[in-house]
């Protein structure tokens, strides 16, 4: 304790604080020789470097090496006198690597940010890699160095006064030496390496993205480059799960393009999202595998989902202004779906991207229909009935086999197509409209009978029936009153009269003929779908 107050202390740097420190490393020596304690050594190391950092202070003639010399020292002493003895390696080895940092920040911080400086440390590291066996050691003095990388590049842009766009390539310069490496180095080396240089490469990415409202092709480039090559060494490490990381990268750098017109921007971006559509479909032969025991094999293809995502972004500015633009886009997107259908690897996941290839289709039917001229008198009708034909490809193409969930959905988009035209009907108040109302009312009752459809022709059935009793409310409130009395009168004496007569003709078993035509008609209504 007297010893290490020595550094707080007034004393004559060179002789006193020195030589006590000196001679305290030999009285720990002597005691090491006559206890053989082999926990002195972390004392005796740190001693050493307390008397080297008392004499550096006193004769600073090292210039900016003056306290970065400690570390290598130790680490010479490390594997040259300790290279018998483990604990006196390990114990001055450790501290010259724990010191290095530190000697490393506080000679920039004192002195300039000179790029000699990580060089030093980059061969103190690069040996250390070299001369150890222990993986947590290789790996630790490895990562270490490559932390370094990018620190002496800041420095060299600082030395060579570089400007511009210098320091967004700080990531780029560091991960192409880690690059290089893990090419040309062996298959233990490259599993070292990918680890840290994947990640890095990611954070690396952020300058090119958060720096600029508009890039410029230099940029572009050199980050178009740097995802590529970052994505050949994640497929190399069968990694495939996180290439949508450096494709949203890709995908942003193109978002930055400065590109003028919405003409323009959508050849760009459907032609980026057809370069990554191709380059999914060369790389994975399905959507997704998720149902096999090797980690390596499971994947997404990002490269189609983040195509889809280029072009669904063209939608945050639609203007609808060039029809070839905005049906291109449209068009894309059916196509993509169609596409899928034979990548996806079970049956139930085929028939859900058969039914959103369907619906689709409606993208670029609907992009057209804003583009042309439509009749007054139709254009609901051509907005909403392709939802029937919708659900008719379902139930006989795609669904045939879930008649409940198709009857379902049947009903729901027939009971909200029906009010559409209906609400039309009565809002327009024409003619025209009731007549085509009645028309669609009537082909649904057919269909429904032909085909034994219970949805369309109950609902037909419905609308047909609403829009005659519409149709004809005028003349029903200019009747007499005497008209409605005799009409009530004829229905209840009709029906009382029939009620006497099937009570009268019974069979049998006892059943009227009501209740035989009752049976009769609800077997045969549930034999309909």
């Amino acid at each position: 304790m007297a010893l290490l107050l020595l550094f707080a202390a007034q004393v004559d740097e060179l002789f006193v604080r020195s030589g006590l420190l000196v001679g305290a490393i030999g009285v720990l020596y002597l005691i090491f020789k006559r206890t053989e304690e082999e926990t002195l050594w972390p004392i005796i190391s740190v001693f050493t470097l307390g008397a080297y950092l008392s004499i550096a202070e006193a004769f600073p003639i090292q210039g900016m090496f003056q306290w970065i010399f400690g570390a290598v020292l130790l680490i010479l002493i490390a594997d040259t006198l300790g290279k018998k003895d483990v604990v006196i390696q390990r114990s001055y080895f450790y501290l010259g690597h724990i010191y290095l940092p530190i000697a490393l920040i506080y000679t920039i911080l004192e002195q300039e940010n000179e790029p000699v400086l990580y060089i030093v440390g980059l061969f103190v590291y690069a040996y250390s890699v070299l001369t150890r066996k222990i993986e947590w050691e290789v790996r630790t003095f490895l990562y270490a160095g490559f932390t370094v990388l990018p620190f002496l590049y800041m420095a060299l842009v600082d030395t060579f006064a570089l400007e511009g766009e210098a320091y967004t390539y700080t990531g780029f310069a560091s991960s192409i030496i880690m690059f290089a490496l893990w090419f040309f180095l062996g298959g233990r080396w490259k599993e070292r390496i990918k680890w840290y240089a994947v990640p890095f490469a990611i954070l690396g990415f952020l300058p090119f993205i958060t720096e600029y409202s508009e890039i410029s092709s230099v940029p572009f480039s050199v980050g178009l480059l740097y995802a590529v090559l970052l994505l050949y060494l994640i497929h190399q490490s069968d990694w495939q799960i996180i290439t949508i990381i450096p494709l949203l990268f890709v995908q942003t750098l193109v978002f930055l393009l400065p590109v003028e017109t919405m003409e323009m921007r959508t050849l760009l971006f459907v032609g980026v999202a057809v370069g990554m559509l191709t380059a999914g479909f060369l790389i994975h032969k399905t959507l997704y595998s998720f149902r096999v025991k090797q980690l390596k094999e499971k994947h997404i293809d990002w490269y189609s989902v983040t195509a889809l995502l280029t072009v669904l972004n063209l939608y945050q500015e639609l203007t609808l202004d060039s029809f070839w633009a905005d049906e291109l886009r449209a068009l894309f997107i059916f196509v993509f779906f169609a596409l899928q259908v034979r990548r996806v690897p079970t049956v139930f996941a085929a028939k859900v991207m058969k039914s959103i290839t369907a619906l689709s289709l409606l993208v670029p039917y609907y992009t057209l229909l804003h583009h042309i001229e439509i009749n007054k008198y139709i254009v609901t009708e051509v907005y909403v009935l392709p939802w029937i034909a919708l659900t008719i490809y379902l139930s006989k193409r795609t669904w045939n086999q879930s008649k409940q969930i198709m009857s379902f959905i049947e009903w729901s988009i027939l009971s909200i197509v029906a009010a559409v035209l209906v609400g039309d009907a009565l809002m327009s108040n024409t003619i025209y409209d009731a007549i085509i109302a009645g028309g669609l009312s009537l082909g649904s009752v057919l269909a429904g009978f032909y085909y034994r459809i219970k949805s369309y022709f109950v609902i037909g059935c419905s609308v047909l029936l609403l829009n005659l009793l519409l149709q004809t409310r005028p003349y029903w409130g200019n009747m007499p009153w005497w008209a409605y009395l005799l009409i009530a009168g004829a229905t209840l004496i009709t029906v009382a009269s029939f009620y006497e007569w099937q009570k009268q003709n019974k069979d049998k078993e006892g059943n009227t003929l009501l209740q035989l035509k009752k049976q009769q008609f609800m077997e045969k209504w549930n034999q309909w779908r």
